[in-house]
């Protein structure tokens, strides 16, 4: 069936954007926390968002397992809807992300150069 290879690719596809985006956001919190073995709230915050996101997608995938074989066109549509919209919710905040890091990035190499002169 070819929408249920499409409600798999789409679950994949959402599960690696979750993913790099929890990357992201451990890789920025380690350069700005002093102790990164200490996270401060907002980054318990954060993992908290993407767990629960990635919570969300095993509820999919078990769906899709268990229903979507069995499901009519429209209930195979509205579980692609769903995880076509949690992508497009989570490419502005992988954007974010990535722009913060490159941020962060500069300016630890200015911090760096400042302390070497």
């Amino acid at each position: 069936m070819r929408t249920m290879q499409q409600l798999i690719d789409l679950a994949d596809r959402l599960e690696a954007d979750l993913r790099n985006c929890r990357s992201r956001l451990e890789q920025a919190h380690a350069v700005m926390a002093a102790n990164p073995d200490l996270p401060g709230s907002s980054e318990q915050d954060a993992r908290h968002a993407v767990d629960a996101g990635l919570q969300a997608l095993l509820r999919q995938r078990i769906w899709i397992r268990d229903h979507a074989a069995r499901a009519n066109q429209q209930e195979l549509e509205t579980a692609a809807t769903a995880m076509r919209t949690s992508r497009d919710r989570l490419q502005p905040l992988l954007r974010a992300l990535s722009a913060a890091q490159h941020d962060l990035d500069s300016a630890m190499r200015e911090h760096i150069h400042r302390d070497a002169e």
